[in-house]
């Protein structure tokens, strides 16, 4: 299972004036690794979250589709689905129809949920078979939650100031408050 970004957001939830207010850095000769930190924070906070905080296209390639009737994405929240397809054995995809399933986009549990007489595609091969290519985010910066733009904040700060940390040592380390602020975002699996 991959998720891969077709179209990136647009814009980043905190501006680098923004995080130079916070940084308290006035010089421009750090503005690209501040910009940056400001990605790789978002991406973070992404990742622990499920969430999708600024609009962009993500397509979520699988091995095999359910044989129940919900596909549930791996990101949230959902405002469309783009395309459902599966490969055959060489490789080609067919596109699924949109009749045959509906959006359930609700930001904890988003879903392609297969409608009823509908039968999911057979892949023709056994890895990677299926594929949805899906818009997610809550939209522009001005409309993420006020608490997730302060968890990105907090940890460009975090990489601003440790920037000898390797990258596996910047995932494991949060600063102090992240967790408080995105714990009520963290899609819940059970």
């Amino acid at each position: 299972m991959t998720i891969t970004v077709t179209t990136p957001p647009a814009e980043e939830p905190l501006t680098l004036s923004d995080a130079k207010a916070h940084l308290r850095v006035d010089a421009s000769d750090e503005d690209a690794y501040i910009a940056d930190a400001v990605v790789a924070a978002r991406r973070a906070v992404e990742a622990r979250t499920g969430l999708t905080l600024i609009t962009q296209t993500l397509t979520w390639t699988f091995d095999e589709f359910p044989e129940g009737a919900v596909l549930a994405l791996p990101a949230g929240p959902v405002q469309s689905v783009t395309a459902v397809r599966s490969y055959d054995a060489d490789g080609v995809a067919s596109v699924y129809g949109a009749s045959n399933y509906t959006l359930d986009g609700g930001a904890q549990t988003p879903r392609v949920v297969r409608k009823a007489g509908a039968v999911w595609p057979t892949p023709g091969r056994n890895a990677l078979g299926g594929a949805v290519e899906f818009v997610a985010g809550f939209g522009a910066a001005a409309v993420v939650p006020e608490d997730l733009v302060q968890a990105v904040r907090i940890l460009t700060a975090h990489y601003f100031e440790r920037r000898e940390l390797s990258e596996a040592d910047r995932q494991t380390r949060t600063p102090d408050g992240f967790e408080a602020l995105i714990a009520p975002h963290r899609r819940v699996r059970l």
